[in-house]
């Protein structure tokens, strides 16, 4: 795997920039220019808190700015869509798994992990949904 492709996963692996990704990609498809301003009000994020994850985005080569706003790159729109849905698959298998051995053992730490995977389940359904123009 490539440097450049190393790079961006580790920026797409932080759930905050891959909201960001999620909130360009949703404005831009409404028709919304998406800048700063408009990014952090939308995610009600701090502007030093989101100076840093675009600069991070930008430094990975997932997002550009320009006149009309920050925008995602190529590699960014292919990333996301399948990091989604490889995020989803994983979890599902994982979900699958620790149902069994809860039923299996009745261990409440085991109920506590399912429960989790379900949580992030949803978040990666959230996630799926937003990318959908």
């Amino acid at each position: 795997m490539s440097e450049k492709m190393v790079k961006a996963f580790k920026a797409l692996g932080n759930p905050k920039r891959l909201e960001i990704v999620n909130a360009i990609r949703g404005m831009r498809s409404r028709g919304e220019r998406p800048g700063f301003d408009a990014i952090m009000k939308a995610l009600k994020t701090a502007p030093g808190e989101l100076g840093y994850h675009l600069k991070v985005l930008r430094e990975a080569g997932l997002v550009e700015n320009g006149a009309d706003g920050y925008k995602l790159t190529p590699l960014a729109e292919t990333l996301t869509g399948d990091f989604v849905i490889i995020s989803k698959k994983i979890l599902q298998e994982k979900l699958e798994q620790a149902e069994e051995m809860y039923k299996a053992t009745r261990d409440e730490r085991v109920k506590f992990v399912a429960d989790t995977l379900r949580w992030l389940m949803s978040i990666a359904e959230g996630l799926q949904e937003a990318e959908k123009p």
